[in-house]
């Protein structure tokens, strides 16, 4: 999904066509965990898996959807432990822990989130 998403949802409500609402009450559900997930949602649509992610991004650039991610059960993908860690640091620190951090092979996520002071 590339395309640049809209800054502001339309004041207009989205119309769907039977096929649309048929796809977010998939989308809803959870997805297969397989290679190829959306080829699976498709299939129960009669659609092919790039219209499925086209249709996704479509909503995205819209502003029809704000985000589409996935929750990850780690237990059920093999991982015995999750966890995550928060610091605080001076700003002229930052690219260096990032460094740092992006290198290691088991963190599987790293970024900048703005502090809130207090």
């Amino acid at each position: 999904m590339t395309a640049k998403p809209s800054s502001r949802p339309s004041a207009e409500p989205a119309e769907f066509s039977e096929d649309q609402k048929q796809l977010v009450r998939i989308l809803q559900e959870s997805l297969p965990v397989t290679a190829s997930p959306f080829d699976e949602v498709a299939e129960q649509l009669g659609w092919s898996g790039e219209q499925v992610i086209h249709q996704i991004d479509q909503w995205r650039v819209e502003g029809v959807v704000r985000r589409f991610g996935t929750v990850m059960n780690h237990w059920r993908l093999g991982f015995a432990a999750n966890g995550m860690a928060v610091f605080r640091m001076e700003d002229d620190r930052i690219d260096e822990a990032a460094k740092l951090l992006v290198s290691c092979d088991d963190i599987s996520h790293c970024y900048r989130r703005p502090s809130i002071d207090g």
